[in-house]
């Protein structure tokens, strides 16, 4: 059976009414809304599908809820500010943020970190977004919901929309080594199939690092037979106070890995448009860190505002658009002089960690000459 969620007053429902005639009637003739009528009170809800409708569509959809930045795992391409780690979302603090969130649109939240289960609060707030009829995506690297049984029924039992977890590789030394936790890879594959048993809609990523180079084609096999979706993680986001840049993937390696999966007809050429803007963050999602600093998508490392001091609509309204402004392709005044930056995936996200805000990236930079070169080796190779 289908998922569905409520549209509740206040949340979504606000952004359709005042929007009526370029979302509401566009929802309902996709049916991606459809009503009930339970007890004389009519109800509307929408199905999975709506949430990309909506989300391409630019408007506020996702809270991410970094509740810590801490961790059960020490994983050795880990971005997260260690510095950070005494940091956690508490429940009060919680709801305050998702009340006001779900009055500006968002109809998810993702619950992520660090690791968020170690979270003393993360069951009460999972359980406090279901009951306000918002979707729960949690992201986790399931060794807790391994160790405790109690805790795994619990959230399996609140049927979340997803539940995402990382393999590094389907060789659980490898993968071992990467958190260095042993017995790491056993708990999270053991409860990556609890949970397709109990038909939880499933997410396995696998970032690529020098390690584990290549693992994640076999990830994938694995995700495509257990039925899960699966995402490589392909770029390497760089944190120098971590001084964990010496995992990522060799030039060569890159440039091998890119000729041998070479997609003519889908290169991901970027458009030069100097208008362009590079992200959405803070149009289509907000997060907000384990100190409660307001940041405009999940690792980006750019603080906004503090929650202390500034509400969601404060920054969402004032803040945000000249932020925005600020993100315009135009204002790289180091970028796209190469001819190699065609290729590049510029994401504001790799920049603050590696370089700052707005500057040349490193890890970037070196993705993108990788990718450069393994396109025109393809391109004579094939006589394109």
């Amino acid at each position: 059976m289908q998922k569905s969620y409520h549209l509740k007053n206040g949340s979504i429902v606000t952004y359709i009414e005042n929007n009526k005639d370029k979302i509401w009637y566009v929802l309902k003739d996709n049916n991606l809304v459809f009503s009930i009528k339970q007890n004389d009170i009519s109800y509307d809800f929408f199905r999975d599908k709506t949430v990309d409708f909506l989300t391409k569509n630019g408007f506020l959809s996702s809270l991410y809820l970094n509740l810590n930045y801490s961790c059960n795992q020490n994983c050795i391409n880990c971005c997260n500010p260690k510095n950070m780690n005494k940091y956690y979302i508490n429940f009060e603090n919680a709801i305050n943020i998702i009340k006001e969130a779900s009055s500006l649109g968002i109809f998810e939240v993702i619950l992520t970190g660090g690791e968020p289960t170690i979270n003393y609060d993360f069951l009460k707030i999972a359980e406090y977004i279901v009951k306000n009829d918002l979707r729960l995506i949690i992201y986790t690297n399931a060794q807790k919901f391994y160790d405790d049984e109690y805790l795994f029924e619990k959230i399996v039992n609140l049927n979340p929309a997803i539940i995402q977890t990382t393999l590094f590789s389907m060789n659980s030394y490898i993968h071992d080594s990467i958190t260095n936790v042993k017995g790491s890879h056993y708990k999270t594959v053991e409860v990556i199939k609890k949970l397709k048993n109990y038909n939880i809609s499933t997410a396995i990523t696998c970032p690529r690092i020098a390690l584990n180079f290549k693992e994640d084609l076999k990830v994938k096999e694995f995700a495509k037979f257990i039925g899960a979706n699966f995402f490589s993680l392909s770029k390497f986001i760089n944190n120098k106070s971590n001084n964990n840049f010496d995992v990522r993937v060799k030039e060569d390696d890159l440039i091998k890995y890119y000729y041998e999966n070479m997609d003519i007809k889908n290169l991901r050429e970027n458009i030069k448009n100097k208008e362009k803007l590079p992200c959405s963050g803070g149009i289509d999602r907000i997060s907000i860190a384990p100190n409660l600093d307001i940041h405009p998508c999940n690792y980006f490392n750019y603080p906004l505002e503090n929650y202390k001091t500034s509400s969601l609509a404060n920054v969402i309204k004032n803040i945000v658009p000249d932020f925005q402004k600020k993100l315009i392709c135009k204002n790289l005044k180091e970028c796209f002089k190469q001819d190699y930056c065609r290729f590049c995936v510029y994401c504001p996200i790799y920049t603050c960690y590696d370089s700052g805000f707005l500057k040349k990236s490193k890890t970037l930079c070196e993705d993108a000459i990788a990718y450069y070169k393994a396109y025109l080796k393809y391109s004579s190779s094939k006589h394109i």
